[in-house]
């Protein structure tokens, strides 16, 4: 009864100002993770400054904390696990993780790596949260049904790519998914063309991550760190590949793995190619460009730029885990699955 009192003389604003002020100071504690990874991976000033500058400049924030959303707070303690294990610190890398999908399940991929690594005992906590995870949205998903009872029609309408897509998953500004992109490419020549290209780039990702997540369970117990958290950072980036609808707050979920990126990665070319695709997706869209006659092509041009860095991230992250598992010294990887 208190507690419900409580509640009620808490206003909206007061509610968003105590959001955005938690989520500047996680934001502000994010600048000891980058140290610590760069202390770790023993990188330069000149990197740690680069990294720094990401952290404190990502244009998408604004997006993300305006509109109150929560896809930061699943990245930051995302971020959390990876710098964890980064320092061979497994249970708080999982702690970390569960927390990360407490707030949004955006990390749920990573999944393949905590179940093969922890002992046991572990795997018992692990089996009671997703269990509690399962109850829960099975509950939420029937009250939600309730009250919109044509939820579950339309959520399959949109996987499967039926009924009415336009200005929404198709030919809308703030979509910067693949599923966006085809859109403008094939969408209005033919439906049926945009359909079939969804779904065979939706099949490459989901067997790509099948294929690398299976090689994965195979290696993880003589992995090295770098192999650990190329396969975090490459979890994590297949969610948002997966998803057709990726509004500018999703962007931010980029965020960790660009600026662990910068600070892993050692090669010149390799970094400047990071750097390259994070300054994209870093920088404001040209929304402002393409208000000015909002054209077709400019819409084109404001997606594409947007979809291109995350493509080519993703396929540098495939890459170079791939690279990792062949380096493996283990015989049934490196003989049998990537043979």
């Amino acid at each position: 009864m208190l507690t419900a009192q409580l509640v009620k003389t808490i206003t909206p604003l007061t509610a968003y100002n105590s959001f955005l002020t938690f989520n500047i100071l996680l934001h502000l504690l994010g600048l000891i993770l980058i140290y610590k990874l760069a202390e770790r991976f023993k990188n330069s000033a000149v990197d740690l400054a680069l990294a720094v500058g990401f952290w404190l400049t990502y244009f998408p924030l604004n997006s993300e904390w305006r509109m109150g959303q929560f896809n930061y707070l699943a990245s930051f303690f995302f971020f959390l696990a990876v710098t964890a294990i980064a320092y061979d610190k497994e249970i708080l890398g999982a702690i970390s993780w569960i927390l990360s999908l407490a707030w949004k399940p955006l990390a749920l991929l990573a999944f393949p790596y905590f179940w093969k690594n922890p002992k046991d005992k572990r795997k018992i906590g692990l089996i009671l949260f997703f269990s509690l995870f399962i109850v829960f949205t099975l509950g939420y998903l029937a009250y939600f049904y309730n009250y919109q009872p044509t939820s579950f029609s339309d959520f399959l309408k949109t996987i499967l790519n039926r009924g009415d897509r336009l200005g929404w998953e198709v030919h809308y500004i703030d979509n910067f998914s693949v599923s966006s992109l085809l859109g403008e490419l094939f969408f209005n020549s033919s439906k049926n063309l945009w359909q079939v290209s969804v779904n065979i780039y939706l099949g490459i990702i989901i067997a790509s991550y099948l294929y690398l997540s299976g090689c994965l369970v195979f290696k993880i117990k003589s992995a090295n760190t770098d192999l650990k958290i190329y396969y975090l950072l490459f979890s994590l980036a297949t969610m948002v590949m997966l998803h057709k609808e990726v509004w500018e707050s999703w962007l931010v979920i980029w965020l960790p793995i660009i600026v662990t990126l910068l600070l892993l990665i050692k090669n010149p070319r390799e970094k400047f190619f990071i750097f390259i695709n994070s300054i994209l997706l870093a920088t404001p869209s040209l929304f402002s460009v393409w208000s000015m006659s909002k054209t077709n092509l400019w819409r084109f041009w404001l997606i594409f730029e947007k979809v291109l860095p995350q493509l080519c991230l993703y396929l540098f992250l495939t890459v170079k885990l791939r690279r990792k598992m062949k380096e493996a010294p283990t015989v049934l990887t490196k003989h049998f699955l990537l043979s």
